[in-house]
C-alpha cells in the first residue's frame, strides 16, 4: 500500500461519545473486561476502525455494534 508502517486508529464509542481511542500496529485488538470497566461501558457500544495513512491520516471508518 506504499505506507511506511501499518497503523490503525480505533475508537470505542457509546451514545455518540468517544470512550477510548487507540492507535495500533496490528489489525486486531482486544477490549478486555478491565478496559470496559475503566471506560464505564455498560450495554451496547460501537467499535470504529480506520487505517492510517502517512499522507492522508485516518481513512474511512468502519464500525461494528457490540450488544452484550
Amino acid at each position: 500500500m506504499g505506507e511506511t508502517s501499518e497503523l490503525y486508529l480505533l475508537r470505542v464509542m457509546q451514545n455518540g461519545s468517544v470512550l477510548r481511542e487507540v492507535i495500533t500496529q496490528v489489525p486486531n485488538w482486544t477490549y478486555s473486561a478491565a478496559l470496559k470497566t475503566g471506560d464505564g461501558v455498560t450495554g451496547a457500544y460501537e467499535i470504529h476502525v480506520a487505517q492510517m495513512s502517512d499522507s492522508f491520516g485516518a481513512g474511512l471508518f468502519r464500525r461494528i455494534e457490540i450488544n452484550e
